[in-house]
């Protein structure tokens, strides 16, 4: 065996030797002792174990981030579900719908453009008027949607349906409804809002 020499005093490798021949029999937190192994497995069965759950005080109160601080796109802290809770509330509250009004048309071809006035979703529904009256078979108008929405093309067809798409405030958008046939001299309805998320 090769011979090493150990750059401290004796009283040091005394302190060192010590901490290895009496290691601590539980985990404490910020402690630079060594631990048993059977105690790091009990902690651990204690703590992680099926069953166990895992709560705001199993973590140091540096690593939490609370409601008082804030979520920030640079923290690395966990956050606890009522900071989420409250930065969801905060941030992303959906506000009634703005009614953009409702087409009644025959035409084989109806487009609705415009920019979005907020960050939200833009909602299309569209049936035909003789299918809200009481009539029980289906309708006789197929509509065949295309949607540009910030230059992404969507597309959608039905006898009647809703369309949705989420956009950021200012987004371009031109919807299509087409007419697979002549509706018959029965309009089809179509209803334009707006759900802001702000």
């Amino acid at each position: 065996m090769a011979n090493f020499v150990i750059n401290q005093t004796a009283s040091k490798i005394q302190q060192i030797l010590n901490k290895a021949d009496t290691p601590d029999t539980q985990p404490t937190p910020n402690s630079q002792n060594l631990v048993e192994s059977g105690a790091i497995k009990t902690y651990v069965d204690t703590q992680v174990s099926a069953g166990a759950s895992i709560t705001t005080n199993s973590f140091a109160p540096s690593a939490l981030e609370d409601s008082t601080d804030g979520i920030t796109a640079t923290d690395t802290a966990v956050p606890t579900s009522k900071a989420v809770k409250d930065f969801v509330q905060d941030n992303f509250n959906l506000k009634a719908p703005e009614n953009l009004g409702t087409i009644s048309t025959s035409s084989l071809t109806t487009t609705i453009s415009g920019n979005t006035p907020h960050d939200g979703t833009i909602v299309i529904s569209y049936y035909d008027a003789k299918e809200k009256t009481g009539r029980n078979n289906p309708t006789d108008v197929f509509v065949k949607l295309t949607a540009v929405v910030d230059g992404v093309t969507y597309k959608s067809q039905g006898y009647d349906g809703t369309f949705t798409i989420s956009a950021r405030s200012g987004a371009s958008f031109n919807i299509t409804l087409t007419l697979a046939e002549a509706a018959n001299n029965v309009p089809l309805t179509v209803v334009r809002k707006f759900i802001p998320f702000n």
